[in-house]
């Protein structure tokens, strides 16, 4: 992953960074479903306050509880998933930051020097 990423930087600066688009995934991986959940906690929500009986109100507020409890846990994972393309990201750097301290300290050791003259 590290040579993946490296190439981008080296083909071109302005590229996209092969890890956000990586998160930009994972994100959208749940974010229509957490939406969909969100608009079916409010139907249930809507459903419950004109709900005649309390048997029915009681059903509904259960559902809205089992609704939010998914989304809550949807929202951990989203999380933990951002949180671990994060820290791949920050060993990708220290490891390209790495490789560039030892190529500048190649580039700036001199391992022998040939004088000559031209008579």
């Amino acid at each position: 992953m590290a040579k993946r990423l490296q190439g981008e930087l080296d083909e071109d600066h302005e590229s996209p960074d092969p890890l956000e688009e990586e998160r930009a995934e994972k994100k959208l991986g749940h974010e229509p479903e957490i939406k969909a959940i969100d608009a079916e906690i409010k139907e249930v929500r809507r459903t419950a306050a004109t709900s005649p009986t309390l048997e029915e109100k009681l059903a509904h507020q259960k559902r809205q509880r089992e609704l939010e409890s998914k989304r809550s846990k949807l929202r951990r994972e989203l999380f933990a998933r951002q949180d671990e393309v994060e820290s791949q990201r920050n060993d990708l750097i220290t490891q390209l930051e790495v490789q560039l301290q030892q190529q500048q300290q190649v580039v700036e050791h001199t391992l022998f020097t040939i004088e000559w003259e031209l008579k």
